[in-house]
């Protein structure tokens, strides 16, 4: 496996994980996806190669593999609880718009 092409993989997991994790949207897709994404590029850390100058030579990953792994079982314990209803808790919606009402109140109270 190329370099370059196991950083896109990451890049791309990396943003699949942004999206659920921020904009709550589309859960099963994204978690699901990001959990492949993270998953295969656990799986793939043993084979990668460099590319320069005309040859290849090994790259170690070393213990980044365990974060690979880590942000792999998020990603797959967030898309269980979306399907399941525990993600994203219900309750902290709710605290946020009450929130957001009483700052409004409280700034039309000032004026």
């Amino acid at each position: 496996m190329l370099w370059r092409v196991w950083l896109l993989a990451i890049l791309g997991a990396t943003l699949l994980t942004t999206a659920w994790m921020f904009v709550e949207r589309r859960l099963h897709v994204t978690t699901l996806f990001a959990a492949g994404l993270w998953s295969w590029c656990y799986v793939t850390t043993d084979g990668l190669e460099l590319f320069k100058s005309g040859s290849t030579r090994a790259v170690d990953v070393g213990a980044f593999s365990w974060l690979l792994l880590g942000f792999a079982l998020l990603s797959f314990v967030a898309f269980a609880g979306s399907v399941l209803g525990f993600y994203p808790p219900e309750h902290e919606q709710e605290l946020s718009e009450q929130s957001l009402n009483r700052s409004q109140t409280n700034s039309s109270r000032s004026r």
